[in-house]
């Protein structure tokens, strides 16, 4: 499956009937949304992904009309501004005719990069309200402007500040139930890469095998990256003076801001049994034995909190509209999210006024070593 979460995501934005969809197929060059005279053609979210030069792989998001007269607008507009928040930048298409513009200045407040493009001849009345630049409809004109517009936007290295050619990195991935048969899970997948990209030694381990490979190469290893649901083990069998970081803690520096996230791990000193408690998933998978955001953390959390603590889950695109019903969210590494995404996840929560962390930083927090790992 396709993994988007590192690239950059593209939104097309506008009225019911604006030419959204044709300016999507127009930019792919291919019919890969209908379109149709009839408003609301489009219902649902289309995802392309296409390489865009000085910007690589995107993905180009086609959505709903906003705010059309259709009986269904409410819903649609709802999916479309929940598009939204995993938008980088948004491409938003005027054209004649239109007089209330007051959902464009929705899209505004969301503090989105926007792009307006103007398909067909627009009233100076119109342009007035606007005021910015708006862009003709071809395809060269706005994949140029679009790339500008974005090509300083480059979210944080995996390894950055972490890591440099010539290290040696230690990778202790455990292969149990919780890994994918015959693969490995994404953020070890990356972080491989990451470390190949940096020029760096990596010798890759199973837990059972730590104490003869610190016995073998002692001081030569530069950083110890292992699995959250580890942290303690592995801590207790390193020396203070070998750096210790995880997967999970690797994700929320490249994806989220790790500040925010130590921050909301900390929270945990202040919180008691009548705590309440948001774990979000990035993905929906079926659940395991033993599974690390629906079974350890939450058992973890009632250690130490109480069981009277409650915990509930949102996964996938699925997030509680109002987060001031709750102490503290708990993410997960965000794998298959882009930084947008996370950092929209990570905004709700600030604006609402509740603390948010991550997985691996919360389990470092419980295990009472958060001041003893790399981040």
């Amino acid at each position: 499956m396709e993994n988007r979460g590192n690239q950059k995501h593209i939104g097309i934005f506008g009225q019911a009937n604006a030419g959204k969809s044709t300016l999507f197929n127009l930019l792919l060059g291919q019919d890969y949304s209908i379109v149709d005279p009839k408003a609301g053609t489009t219902t649902d979210p289309v995802y392309k992904a296409m390489e865009v030069q000085g910007l690589g792989p995107c993905v180009f998001i086609d959505t709903a009309g906003l705010y059309d007269a259709s009986l269904l607008q409410e819903k649609r507009t709802q999916r479309a501004l929940q598009v939204l928040d995993e938008c980088d930048l948004c491409l938003v298409v005027l054209r004649q005719g239109m007089e209330d513009l007051s959902w464009l200045q929705d899209l505004r407040r969301r503090k989105k990069k926007i792009l307006l493009v103007a398909n067909g001849p627009l009233e100076k009345d119109l342009r007035d309200q606007v005021k910015e630049e708006v862009l003709p409809f071809k395809k060269d004109k706005i994949l140029q402007a679009l790339a500008g517009a974005l090509k300083e936007d480059q979210e944080p290295g995996l390894l950055d500040g972490l890591a440099k050619k010539g290290d040696l990195l230690l990778l202790v991935m455990p292969q149990d139930i919780q890994a994918p048969k015959g693969r490995l899970i994404l953020p070890q997948v990356m972080t491989l890469r990451a470390g190949l990209d940096l020029g760096c030694r990596l010798l890759t381990i199973q837990p059972q095998d730590l104490e003869k490979s610190l016995e073998d190469l002692g001081d030569k290893i530069s950083l110890v990256v292992t699995d959250s649901q580890i942290f303690s083990q592995v801590k207790k069998k390193l020396p203070n003076s070998l750096r210790l970081t995880s997967f999970s803690v690797l994700m929320a520096r490249m994806k989220g801001d790790i500040q925010a996230y130590l921050e909301g791990a900390r929270k945990l000193d202040d919180l008691g049994g009548e705590a309440r408690i948001l774990i979000s998933e990035a993905c929906s998978h079926a659940p395991m034995e033993e599974d690390i955001g629906r079974v350890q953390i939450p058992r973890l959390l009632r250690e130490r909190l109480g069981l009277d603590v409650k915990i509930d889950f949102a996964r996938g695109l699925d997030y509680p509209d109002n987060l001031k019903d709750y102490d503290l969210v708990i993410s997960c590494g965000s794998c298959m999210f882009n930084r947008a995404m996370t950092m929209a996840r990570i905004h709700q929560a600030q604006e609402a006024g509740v603390a948010i962390s991550n997985y691996g930083l919360v389990i470092a927090k419980i295990r009472g070593i958060l001041d003893d790992i790399a981040y």
